[in-house]
């Protein structure tokens, strides 16, 4: 059967139908198949248990930062503590090249040069203010050797955390009393040395010679005792 078109060629119906048929098939192909659309349109977004995981990875990680920087800041600050408590036992070494003796407990005949009782109020606490915003009579002293009487890093008012100097320790072992200064407690207690010293035990005044307790033995109380 054949078929005349608007543009003057003659088709057949079979030629028509096969024309269709290659169209459509052209159009297929052009299409994009139905699984690549689908998992196209999957990879647009994350699933809840991805996100899930991710945000799981992201707080162990935060934990772990701020356990290291934890722990890099208290090293820091006995490295501090160590040096502060040095340079304090030098000011105390010059205090006695001075003046022939160690700060005294108390100001008396026996301590020449010395105006003040190192231990006012029976405490020897170095750096801060005490009773009433005074300070103590030890701080008054080393004002004299240092430019700036350190304290504690973690001070002032911190009731553990001192630097503390007792001008009439009993030191077990030793036969005359020793002027001895201390870290009250360091954060890591291993590096305390309470029991590497020449005394065999303390007597406790203002909590040194506990746990974590840095101790320097400066020497007999007095040149004149």
């Amino acid at each position: 059967m054949k078929d005349t078109s608007r543009n003057g060629f003659t088709t057949t119906s079979e030629e028509q139908s096969e024309r269709s048929r290659s169209f459509v098939v052209r159009a297929q192909s052009q299409q994009i198949p139905s699984f690549v659309r689908t998992e196209h349109a999957q990879k647009k977004g994350f699933t809840i248990v991805e996100l899930l995981v991710v945000v799981s990875i992201i707080a162990i990680l935060s934990t772990i930062v701020m356990v290291n920087i934890s722990s890099a800041r208290e090293k820091a600050r006995d490295a501090q503590r160590i040096a502060e408590i040095e340079q304090i036992a030098l000011a105390l070494e010059t205090f006695r090249q001075t003046y022939g003796h160690f700060p005294c407990e108390v100001a008396d005949a026996d301590c020449p040069g010395q105006t003040v009782d190192a231990n006012f109020g029976t405490t020897g606490v170095i750096g801060e203010a005490i009773y009433g915003g005074e300070y103590s009579g030890i701080t008054t002293l080393l004002s004299e050797f240092l430019s700036s009487v350190p304290h504690d890093p973690l001070g002032p008012g911190d009731s553990q955390y001192k630097y503390y100097y007792d001008g009439n320790q009993w030191c077990g072992g030793q036969a005359k009393n020793q002027a001895v200064l201390a870290v009250i407690k360091m954060e890591d207690e291993e590096k305390g040395n309470a029991d590497d010293t020449i005394c065999d035990s303390w007597g406790g005044e203002g909590g040194i010679g506990g746990a974590g307790s840095y101790m320097i033995v400066l020497g007999p109380t007095s040149d004149y005792e």
